[in-house]
C-alpha cells in the first residue's frame, strides 16, 4: 500500500545566536526553536522567519544554523556541495519547502545563491519561497533598476514562487517600533496551514490565507497593480476590511501571464512533487522483482489505488476516475531496452483542479531483468506463449491453461460439525462427524489476463442470477510456487464460484489485464492434486 508523504515540512537555513552548526535539526514550535538556537529577541532574521512560520500554521520545521564567517552568502549557499549551509539538508530525509531568510533585516541574497538553492530544491522535489528584494518599494521597482525581476531569470522557476511586498512587524528589540521583514516564513506557514486544512492540491491564497502576527504589508497595492504583478508571475499581499492581510496569488515564477507552462500554479506543481515523492518511495518494493507484465500489473494496482484514494478526497478535476487520472505501466512505457537495463517506468497523469489539462509525471525504479530461464530482455511481454503469471506465488489453472495469479492466498480450512449421542444404559457418548464445512478461499494482490475467467468471476460476485439458478461453478487448480519460481504443491478446489470480486476501478482503459485486489472463492471442498493439470 502506497502512503502519501508529508507535504509541508519546511527547511530554514540562516544564522542564529547559538545551536549546532550545519546540522539539520527538527523543531516543532517557537519554544522548541528558542531552546536550541536562542530566543527571538535578536537581529536574527532566521528567528523572525521561524516565528512567523509557526504563527501562521506551520507544525514541523528543519533548521540549519549556518557557520558565521567573512562570506555569509557562501556559508548559506556554498558554491560547492560540501555538506554545509543549504547542502547540510542532504542529511535530512525529507523537506518540502525551503526558506532562506536574508542575512540582515535590510539585506538580500544574490540571485546566484537563489539559483543554486532552486536547483537543489528541484533535485529534492521541494519548493523555494523567494523573498522580495529589500529595494522594492513600489511595483515599478520590479521592472526597472539594478535589482529588477529579470535578474532572477536563472532560478528554476517552476520550483519557486516570489511574493511582494515585504511585511511590517513589531520590532522585537524596540518597543513600539515597526520593522520591514522578509515574508518567506509567514508564507510557508500559510502553505502548511492550507495543506493541513484543505490539501496540497488547494491554492494557498485568498481569504482563507490570512497572515497572522503581522501589522500588514509594507506597501498597499491596487487591483491594477496586482494584475500587473500577477502577469509577471509575482504573488501579492493585500489587505481587505474585515479580513486582514492575505496572500493574493498562487503562481510559480513560471506563471507569467504569457506562459503556457503546466507548472504555472503553485498547487499544481506541489501536487506533482507530492505524487512523485510518494510514488517513488512507495514503489521501491519493485527492486529485484522480475520486470514483466505481472510486475507491471501489480504496480498499476497499487498506484491506481493510491490515486483513487486522492480522487475521492477531491484532489483532481473530473467526476469519474477516468477523467481525473490514469496510470500506465506496460510494454509501451518500459521497452525491451529499459528491461535490459533493469528499469521499469511508471507514467501517471492527473487532471489538476486548476487548470483542467492532464499533467504527466514519470517515475523510474530499478527492477531485475533476469527471468526464470530466458532473460526478460529477450522475452516479448505480449507473447501469449510466455506465462504472464510466472512471478506470482499462487497461480490458478483451468482447462489446461493459467488464467490468474496472486501474491497472497488464505489457508485451506475445513471443519466437521460434531453431534453428541448418549448411549443407552451407559454414561458414554459418541461424537460421530456430520456435515463438513469448507471456508472460503481468498486471493489478494493478483491479476488476470483471461476474459473468460473475468466473466466467470463477475457472474457470481454481482449476484445478477435468474431466480432458481445457481452461480456458475468451476473446478480449479491452485498451484503454489516458491520465490524462485519452483513448483511446491497444488490443490484442486471443487465446484468453486466467486462470491466477492474487487478490483481497482478504471485502472487503465487501454490495458488488457484486470488487477485483482480481492477475490473470494466459495467451494465444495479441496484435495491435494496428484494428477495432470485440468
Amino acid at each position: 500500500m502506497i502512503e502519501g508523504v508529508p507535504t509541508s515540512i519546511t527547511a530554514f537555513v540562516g544564522f542564529a545566536p547559538e545551536g549546532p552548526v550545519d546540522e539539520p535539526t527538527h523543531v516543532s514550535g517557537v519554544a522548541d526553536y528558542a531552546r536550541t538556537f536562542g530566543g527571538g529577541r535578536s537581529e536574527s532574521t532566521l528567528s523572525l522567519a521561524v516565528e512567523d512560520y509557526f504563527l501562521n500554521g506551520g507544525n514541523e520545521a528543519i533548521v540549519v544554523r549556518a557557520a558565521n564567517g567573512n562570506d555569509k552568502d557562501e556559508a548559506l549557499v556554498p558554491s560547492a556541495r560540501n555538506g554545509t549551509g543549504v547542502f547540510a539538508l542532504d542529511k535530512a530525509d525529507l523537506f518540502n519547502v525551503l526558506c532562506l531568510p536574508p542575512i540582515a533585516r535590510d539585506g538580500d541574497l544574490p540571485p546566484s545563491a537563489l539559483t543554486a538553492a532552486s536547483i537543489y530544491c528541484a533535485e529534492r522535489r521541494a519548493f523555494l519561497i523567494v523573498d522580495p528584494h529589500s529595494s522594492w518599494r513600489v511595483p515599478s521597482d520590479l521592472t526597472s533598476g539594478p535589482h529588477a525581476l529579470e535578474t532572477y531569470a536563472s532560478i528554476v522557476r517552476e520550483n519557486a514562487a516570489i511574493y511582494f511586498p515585504r511585511i511590517k512587524k513589531a520590532d522585537p528589540l524596540r518597543t513600539g517600533a515597526t520593522v520591514s521583514a522578509a515574508l518567506s516564513g509567514a508564507v510557508a506557514g500559510v502553505i502548511a496551514r492550507t495543506d493541513a486544512e484543505r490539501g496540497v492540491w488547494r491554492a494557498p491564497a485568498g481569504e482563507a490565507a490570512a497572515l497572522r502576527g503581522i501589522l500588514g504589508p509594507s506597501a498597499p497595492l491596487t487591483d491594477e497593480e496586482c494584475a500587473a504583478l500577477e502577469s509577471l508571475g509575482v504573488n501579492c499581499l493585500r489587505t481587505f476590511p474585515g479580513v486582514g492581510t492575505v496572500v493574493w496569488g498562487a503562481r510559480t515564477m513560471e506563471g507569467a501571464g504569457s506562459s503556457a507552462s503546466e507548472w504555472k500554479y503553485i498547487p499544481v506543481r506541489r501536487t506533482a512533487l507530492f505524487l512523485e515523492e510518494s510514488l517513488y518511495r512507495g514503489t521501491k518494493w519493485v527492486v529485484f522483482e522480475e520486470n514483466d507484465e505481472p510486475l507491471w500489473a501489480q504496480i498499476r494496482l497499487e498506484v491506481g489505488a493510491f490515486m483513487h484514494d486522492l480522487f475521492q478526497k477531491g484532489a483532481f478535476q473530473g467526476s469519474t476516475p477516468n477523467q481525473a487520472y490514469f496510470v500506465k505501466c506496460d510494454a509501451d512505457t518500459t521497452t525491451k531496452a529499459d528491461i535490459s537495463r533493469g528499469i521499469v517506468n511508471i507514467v501517471v497523469g492527473f487532471a489538476p483542479l486548476k487548470p483542467a489539462e492532464f499533467v504527466l509525471i514519470k517515475i523510474q525504479q530499478i527492477a531485475t531483468s533476469a527471468g526464470l530461464g530466458a532473460s526478460t530482455s529477450e522475452r516479448d511481454p505480449n507473447d501469449q506463449g510466455a506465462n504472464p503469471y510466472a512471478s506470482f506465488r499462487f497461480r490458478i489453472t483451468w482447462q489446461g491453461r493459467h488464467v490468474a495469479g496472486a501474491n497472497k492466498l488464505s489457508g485451506f480450512k475445513r471443519t466437521a460439525e460434531v453431534v453428541k449421542h448418549n448411549l443407552s444404559h451407559t454414561p458414554s457418548q459418541r461424537k460421530p462427524p456430520q456435515r463438513t464445512k469448507y471456508e472460503a478461499i481468498t486471493l489478494e494482490r493478483g491479476v488476470t489476463h483471461d476474459p473468460d475467467f473475468e466473466r466467470w468471476a463477475n457472474k457470481g460476485s454481482r449476484g445478477k442470477l435468474l431466480p432458481g439458478t445457481n452461480p456458475p461453478r468451476r473446478t480449479l487448480l491452485i498451484e503454489e510456487h516458491a520465490e524462485d519460481g519452483g513448483f511446491v504443491q497444488a490443490y484442486r478446489v471443487l465446484h468453486a464460484w466467486v462470491s466477492e470480486f474487487q478490483a481497482v476501478p478504471d485502472l487503465d482503459a487501454n490495458a488488457n489485464a484486470v488487477a485483482i485486489e480481492t477475490m473470494k472463492l466459495e467451494h465444495e471442498g479441496w484435495e491435494r492434486d496428484v494428477g495432470p493439470d485440468l
